[in-house]
């Protein structure tokens, strides 16, 4: 008989299933508050070189500098771009008087040569109080660093699950799951205080490794302890929390606007989950959640909208896996994905409403992926290596994941190719979907051989079908294998 079959003898879902179901799950609801936290920490003010007008001293210009508006004097010293707005990254090697209207002799031409800021940034405040980007100059020359922070971010997950998959094994999954909300309690709020650049990545990697193992050692206690009937409407509990999370750092992100509080507060409820812890297809994601301000809307605006899409994608994503399977759902659903990403490419940068409709509908579509996931992956593999596999499966996606913001960096030499990478990876993943086996209402499978027999019915019936075996379904099981 097995564990499942045992649960339904003794009453199925009971107070005490209820309660440790809903303890596991909370913490899903700030898990956007770390994954998604970069597009606030890392934000990107409006900024051009710093220039002291105070230091200025020319008796020429005087009375001139007294009655012109700072916007005016600007001019003199730092060159507009295409869009007739002050550079981000160049000034005047020397001052452009005449840009006043002066009635006196222009200098030469070289005075309109231009140069690196030599004195910092000036940053306009005016939507975000202070970043990281603020803190570090993370501008011009040194921008590339704001999207190695999610990068490093994204290792830590990786290194998560690989090291933390296999330590639950040996120590257990509370255990684990215990130290994990401590570590990222601890290394956030760390991070929070972190008086350079490279601390704060270290304090991030740590915020990321910790967050893995709560994911993988959550998701196994969730599923392990409840009957099959009972995984699908838990799975998609924990996935409507963290869209709700999504929504909730919207508004927190607005009502807290530096970057060093935002971060201490997104950390410190870990605190009470370390407490009561005793009761206990990722890269095209990313790709997009990570850069909001590349689609030229308002910042908070398009973290609800990128949140609220959520909803009606896992209300039928839950639909689909529950009265279609898992197989489908995945392989649709990242199709899908994938397709208005690829669209994305030929929509016109000024129809800003229309990008982002397609970017909207393309989120979600991956959102029900990740919400099929993870309950489909679990499903997949044996109880006996199955944290293991959920370790493999993990790292493949924290790989996708760190691997995305760097992706991002090639618009700003191809600027398509970003999204062409995005969309391609997941409509071929969305068809290697189709050829994994079906596990709607099926009980878990404990031994690697209960997993041969139920590959094997699969691969006939899909025979039967269409007259044609599925070879990468005996990939996948020689895979399974080699994880033991």
């Amino acid at each position: 008989m097995g564990f499942g079959d045992i649960l339904e003898d003794v009453g199925s879902m009971g107070k005490f299933q209820v309660i440790h179901i809903l303890l596991l799950v909370l913490p899903s609801f700030l898990a956007p508050s770390h994954n998604l936290l970069q597009n606030f920490l890392a934000a990107v003010p409006d900024h051009h070189c710093r220039i002291r007008l105070e230091t200025v001293n020319d008796s020429r210009y005087v009375n001139v500098m007294d009655r012109a508006r700072t916007e005016d004097l600007l001019r003199v010293f730092i060159p507009l771009d295409q869009n007739q707005r002050l550079e981000k990254c160049l000034m005047y090697s020397s001052p452009q008087w005449h840009l006043l209207d002066l009635n006196e002799t222009h200098g030469s031409t070289t005075e309109y040569n231009t140069q690196k800021c030599t004195d910092g940034w000036t940053y306009d405040d005016s939507k975000f109080k202070a970043t990281i980007v603020t803190e570090w100059d993370l501008v011009c020359n040194w921008k590339s660093l704001k999207r190695i922070t999610q990068s490093i971010y994204m290792a830590g997950l990786l290194v998560g699950a690989i090291v933390l998959g296999r330590l639950s094994d040996k120590f257990g999954r509370r255990s684990l799951l215990l130290w994990s909300h401590f570590q990222l309690a601890v290394s956030g709020m760390c991070g929070a205080f972190s008086s350079s650049y490279s601390l704060f990545c270290f304090w991030r990697f740590l915020c990321g490794l910790a967050l893995s193992g709560i994911i993988l050692n959550a998701f196994s206690l969730k599923v392990e302890w409840i009957p099959t009937r009972f995984r699908t409407p838990v799975s998609m509990l924990s996935g409507f929390l963290y869209t709700f999370g999504q929504l909730h750092l919207a508004g927190l992100a607005y009502g807290i606007q530096d970057w060093r509080w935002l971060q201490f507060t997104v950390s410190l409820p870990y605190f009470v989950f370390f407490l009561y812890s005793w009761f206990s297809t990722s890269f095209a994601y990313y790709g997009l959640a990570i850069d909001l301000q590349g689609f030229g809307v308002n910042i908070y605006l398009i973290q609800i909208i990128f949140g609220a899409v959520d909803i009606p994608a896992k209300v039928i994503a839950f639909l689909f896996m529950s009265l279609i399977g898992r197989r489908f759902t995945q392989g649709t659903s990242l199709i899908l994905a994938g397709s208005f990403n690829l669209a994305n490419i030929f929509v016109p940068k000024e129809s800003q409403a229309l990008r982002t409709s397609f970017a909207a509908i393309g989120k979600g579509c991956l959102s029900a992926a990740f919400s099929c996931c993870y309950l489909f992956t679990g499903e997949l593999y044996p109880t006996v290596v199955r944290q293991t596999g959920m370790g493999l499966v993990s790292t493949m996606a924290r790989v996708g994941a760190m691997i995305a913001p760097i992706v991002r960096m090639s618009g700003d030499y191809v600027s398509f190719l970003p999204m062409t990478i995005y969309g391609g990876m997941a409509i071929i993943a969305g068809f290697a979907a189709f050829l994994l086996p079906e596990t709607r209402n099926t009980p878990l499978p404990e031994t690697i051989e209960e997993t041969e027999n139920r590959t094997d019915k699969c691969a006939e019936k899909d025979k039967d079908a269409n007259g044609t075996g599925v070879p990468l379904q005996e990939t996948y099981l020689s895979l399974m294998k080699q994880t033991v």
